[in-house]
């Protein structure tokens, strides 16, 4: 990619093996907020104002607080529900869920460098930002057959935006729902 091209966050897409190395070659404060942004399909600044007591253990779910769309619950599976849990531990219920090192909250300045920084360890594109990681998740839950309202209802969007933007991607899942009503 030609240097001072952009690339929209929508656009570039990293599978799991590559998310997984960029949380593995992230500086150690800022590989709990790249995790959780690969198991929820967030906006970054939705997670990083989530609090502690935010989690609900005995739900399974994350109460993520937004000023865009209004806050939501979101479900967590076992593997986001056992992460979430680790981020909690021994915090106040008042205290950030995923904090920096120093316990104040993320700010998109604060955490820009260290993807970089992440990124380039991990030989992925400069272009890798945190909205990266929300996107390649979306896609994956569309590409998985999850349907166009439950993702937008986690994800905290509509369903028009979630159809405008990632509706193409649900023609393999619907050409194998249609290959099952073959007689």
């Amino acid at each position: 990619m030609p240097k001072g091209w952009k690339v929209p966050a929508r656009t570039l897409y990293l599978n799991k093996d590559e998310r997984r190395a960029l949380v593995e070659n992230a500086p150690d404060e800022v590989r709990q907020l790249l995790h959780a942004m690969c198991l929820l399909p967030a906006r970054p600044g939705e997670l990083v104002a989530c609090r502690v007591s935010d989690l609900d253990l005995a739900h399974s779910a994350l109460r993520v607080p937004t000023v865009k769309t209004g806050a939501r619950t979101v479900p967590l599976g076992k593997d986001a529900l056992a992460f979430f849990k680790g981020c909690a531990r021994h915090k106040l219920p008042g205290a950030w869920l995923l904090a920096r090192a120093d316990g104040s909250q993320w700010t998109r300045f604060d955490w820009r460098d260290q993807i970089k920084l992440a990124a380039a360890a991990a030989h992925l594109s400069p272009a890798v930002r945190l909205y990266t990681l929300r996107h390649s998740t979306i896609t994956d839950h569309v590409i998985g057959g999850f349907d166009l309202f439950t993702v937008a209802k986690v994800s905290g969007t509509s369903i028009k935006m979630v159809q405008d933007h990632y509706g193409h991607l649900q023609s393999d899942v619907a050409r194998a729902a249609l290959n099952k009503l073959a007689l």
